[in-house]
């Protein structure tokens, strides 16, 4: 065997036994937690997820909460808007009552008015027919009694006339006439 064939020998034993050696001992670190130089523990990096998992919980939680309260308060404005709608919803009601109510008054008033005037119509027929025969009656019936009067002064001269003649002439009483003449 030849120096060089050994020294090959033994360089690539060196390098196998150191690469073995390195082997075990990242081997070793990883199950008992301890690194090698510039390498984090196993420890470490499990803090490290913990801690990457508990950020990221808090985070879910922050918007959990903002999302919640964001739905609290669209459900408080919702229960606003229909509050709000009831209470219109009601004023709209009770003003078409009120509508209703005076469309009734103004009915009734009507009714009321054309009542009246129907009653005042009634009196003035009744005023027509009872009180204008009697404004009137004095007219006719004075006029009756003038003209019963002349018949009856009339028929006196007629007689007088007759008999004597005297109160006739002197009145100017012509009887083929019928009446007085004038002077």
């Amino acid at each position: 065997d030849s120096p060089d064939h050994k020294k090959k020998f033994v360089f690539i034993f060196i390098c196998f036994s150191v690469h073995t050696f390195y082997k075990k001992k990242k081997l070793l670190s990883l199950s008992t937690g301890k690194a090698e130089i510039g390498d984090r523990t196993r420890s470490q990096k499990k803090k490290r997820k913990k801690e990457r998992r508990k950020k990221k919980m808090r985070k879910k939680i922050v918007i959990m909460k903002e999302k919640n309260n964001d739905k609290k308060r669209m459900m408080k404005k919702r229960k606003i808007e229909k509050r709000e709608n009831r209470k219109e919803k009601e004023k709209k009601k009770k003003m078409k009552k009120e509508r209703e109510k005076r469309k009734k008054i103004i009915i009734l008033k009507t009714t009321a008015v054309n009542n009246k005037q129907r009653v005042q119509i009634h009196q003035t027929h009744i005023l027509l027919i009872f009180i204008l025969p009697l404004c009137v009656f004095p007219f006719f019936l004075s006029r009756f009694i003038v003209t019963k009067a002349c018949n009856v002064v009339q028929a006196a001269l007629n007689a007088e006339y007759e008999q004597n003649g005297t109160l006739a002439k002197i009145l100017g009483y012509n009887k083929n006439k019928g009446e007085a003449i004038a002077n």
